[in-house]
């Protein structure tokens, strides 16, 4: 089956599932049917069962593919699709505390983030 004809699984509370349906399809770009689970184990339950695919970003502590699920990356133009973060801040606001909590932001996400920048 392809994916553009299964349903998107995404997890959310229900407040929520507005705001991430609109982020998928117009940030994202993916349309068609989605579904949605309030759990990421409940979200695992509904892709092993094929009820669709379950989009989920690439992270470290990722548990190994099995043989019920797949990772197939996710490409635009034929390249990986990366998300862009930022923190900001009132210049008026910033002091030990922010710049501190900057560095340690920064720390997390390797890969040359940004240097910190008041606006």
């Amino acid at each position: 089956m392809k994916i553009c004809t299964m349903s998107c699984i995404l997890v959310a509370s229900p407040d929520q599932q507005e705001n991430e349906q609109n982020y998928y399809q117009t940030i994202i770009g993916i349309q068609g049917d989605f579904l949605f689970a309030e759990t990421l184990d409940e979200a695992r339950m509904l892709a092993a069962g094929g009820k669709g695919y379950l989009p989920m970003e690439a992270s470290q502590n990722m548990s190994p593919p099995g043989p019920v699920l797949h990772r197939i990356p996710l490409l635009r133009r034929e390249q990986p699709v990366h998300r862009i973060y930022g923190a900001f801040w009132k210049a008026d606001n910033s002091g030990y505390y922010i710049e501190d909590f900057a560095s340690i932001l920064k720390s997390k996400f390797p890969g040359g983030a940004a240097e910190p920048h008041i606006l």
